[in-house]
C-alpha cells in the first residue's frame, strides 16, 4: 500500500508588519514561503512554456520568439509586484 501524498497549504497574509515567518500555522509546520503574488506570477510564464510544448510557435523565427518570451517574462513580474491584471493592464506593459 502507497503512502499518501503530503497535504501543502498556501497562506495568503495581507498587512503584516514584520518580516518574521511563523514557524507553524493551523497546527502544521511552515515548510516554504514566498513573497508578492507568487501565485499570480507563474500562470504567465506557464502559459508561454505550454504554448511552446503544444507547437504554437514553430512557425515563428528565434526573433519572433525571444520577443513572445520577453512579454512572458514582463507579464510575470509585474504579477509578482501587483496581483492578478485585468486585460487593459496586461496589454499596457
Amino acid at each position: 500500500m502507497s503512502t499518501p501524498a503530503n497535504r501543502y497549504d498556501t497562506l495568503v497574509i495581507r498587512g503584516a508588519t514584520s518580516n518574521e515567518v511563523p514557524r507553524e500555522a493551523a497546527g502544521g509546520e511552515v515548510v516554504a514561503w514566498s513573497t508578492g503574488h507568487a501565485l499570480a506570477e507563474q500562470f504567465p510564464l506557464e502559459a508561454f512554456v505550454q504554448e511552446l510544448a503544444d507547437g504554437c510557435y514553430e512557425d515563428d523565427d528565434m526573433d519572433t520568439i525571444q520577443a513572445k518570451a520577453s512579454v512572458a517574462l514582463e507579464l510575470s513580474r509585474r504579477q509578482r509586484d501587483h496581483g492578478w491584471l485585468n486585460n487593459e493592464e496586461k496589454s499596457n506593459g
